[in-house]
């Protein structure tokens, strides 16, 4: 009984489960909110990164192309509607989306899961106010109208973001079963990793090939196997943890910051004055939880 708790615990450890593509967003009173928290914690790894940041990016595109479709059937809809404001959070998002493009996952974890903390924020707050105006600008039976359609062709449309998070995963299994082999002193003769690599292989058939080589080993083996993932396993926690706590850290002025920044990026295209910009920053600061309306979550869609 005991050799086999032992290698369940191991396995158990191992093995990482990918529910979905993006994850939604949940509503919170913290600018970190508890899932945020949770979708950090396989960021401690370069691979763990990079599929974390191709969610967002996925989640982001996604978004922005439901905007400019939302846009154009407003302008069908109502002739004096002001896309105005609608127009210029788009472009935000589009320029959210650039950074997080071109953020670096193999950057130090303090560093990575500051850039993965923020980036996310903005999506998510950038989504709600423009979610918020639809709402707010249209009726009952407008908003029906709205949505008609709207997701018709989108999934297709998304498949090639899809498939780049999908190979990420891969590799970001691959690299859990290198590691989880290692900590376990054990050989990868078998080519485990490769075949969560290529996909071959799928979660059960990992588990299955990891869990006969478990049994191949004797008691003490697995006891000090079990002991050292655990091990392994809880220094990843902390320092996730700890990489998220420090993007606490200063999160007001970089929001800030990083408003002013996209605004001044789209301001010429976009013909924005400074009137234009002050409010922006302000409604968006003013939206940081704590310090006006309070919205710290919202849907990733």
């Amino acid at each position: 009984m005991k050799q086999h708790f032992s290698a369940l615990v191991i396995v158990a450890i191992l093995v990482l489960s990918f529910s979905s593509v993006v994850a939604a967003q949940d509503s919170n009173s913290n600018a970190i909110s508890e899932q945020t928290r949770e979708q950090a914690k396989m960021m401690f790894t370069s691979q763990g990164a990079k599929v974390r940041l191709l969610q967002l990016e996925y989640a982001l595109e996604k978004q922005i192309k439901i905007g400019e479709r939302i846009m154009e059937k407003a302008s069908e809809i109502s002739e004096s509607f002001d896309d105005t404001e609608l127009g210029i959070i788009l472009e935000e998002m589009k320029e959210a989306k650039k950074q997080v493009g071109s953020a670096d996952s193999g950057k130090a974890t303090d560093d990575v899961v500051q850039d993965f903390v923020d980036l996310k924020y903005d999506a998510v707050q950038l989504s709600q106010q423009f979610k918020n105006i639809t709402q707010n600008s249209f009726t009952e039976q407008e908003r029906t109208q709205l949505k008609e359609g709207l997701m018709d062709g989108l999934e297709s449309e998304m498949a090639q973001t899809r498939e780049r998070i999908r190979d990420a995963i891969k590799e970001h299994n691959s690299e859990r079963v290198q590691n989880a082999l290692q900590t376990m002193k054990l050989s990868d003769n078998e080519n485990i990793a490769q075949g969560a690599k290529s996909g071959e292989m799928n979660k059960d058939q990992i588990i299955e090939q990891i869990g006969q080589k478990v049994k191949e080993m004797t008691s003490s083996q697995k006891a000090e196997a079990a002991q050292e993932m655990t091990k392994v396993a809880e220094q990843n926690r902390q320092k996730a943890e700890s990489s998220t706590n420090a993007a606490q850290e200063m999160f007001q002025e970089r929001l800030s910051e990083r408003v002013q920044e996209r605004l001044d990026g789209i301001k010429q295209a976009l013909g924005l004055t400074q009137d234009d910009i002050d409010n922006r920053i302000n409604k968006s600061m003013s939206e940081f939880p704590g310090q006006g309306s309070g919205v710290g979550g919202g849907e990733e869609q």
